[in-house]
């Protein structure tokens, strides 16, 4: 072997075990392309049993005071006025290029919505919103409104009526 072969070999037997060194010690495991592959379609076979996302839900964390005009446009196309609040938007590309647009100042989920017949008639603020795992992300307005009328908790003046109450009798 001569001594340019043999040194463009070593060179290149010590470029792979350094990669190998520093991909183990960065806790990175390497999987072959079938390994890959099983995984893919185990992955997609799960993800099947729940519908697919249909909207973002995209959050302000920070603030567009001081940004560009530029930007504080974008927010306000995505009808984001103040910070902490969430919109829903349909997927799609439009979308996708005005998130990316605020990317520093929004937070962004992928959801879709319960699915009910009676949910499906609701706007998006009143909808029930699921993340990918199924998890409720925001429950609809109607779970964060104060029920109506008033409930009887205890009787100040009677202590025989507050017991009366306390143990679920009306008499």
């Amino acid at each position: 072997m001569s001594f340019l072969a043999r040194n463009t070999f070593t060179q290149a037997r010590s470029g792979l075990s350094r990669q190998a060194a520093s991909a183990s010690a960065w806790g990175i495991r390497q999987e072959s392309s079938s390994a890959a592959a099983k995984a893919t379609v185990a992955s997609g076979s799960s993800s099947s049993e729940s519908s697919p996302a249909t909207h973002y839900r995209i959050t302000l964390r920070r603030s567009g005071i001081g940004m560009p005009d530029k930007i504080n446009r974008t927010l306000q196309g995505l009808g984001l006025k103040k910070r902490l609040q969430s919109v829903y938007r349909p997927i799609g590309a439009d979308m996708a290029g005005a998130i990316l647009a605020v990317k520093e100042l929004v937070h962004v989920e992928n959801v879709r919505r319960l699915e009910e017949a009676d949910q499906m008639l609701l706007s998006d603020e009143e909808a029930v919103w699921l993340n990918e795992a199924g998890e409720i992300v925001d429950p609809g307005k109607a779970a964060r409104k104060a029920p109506r009328g008033y409930k009887v908790v205890g009787n100040v003046v009677s202590e025989l009526r507050d017991q009366q109450i306390k143990n679920g009798s009306s008499a």
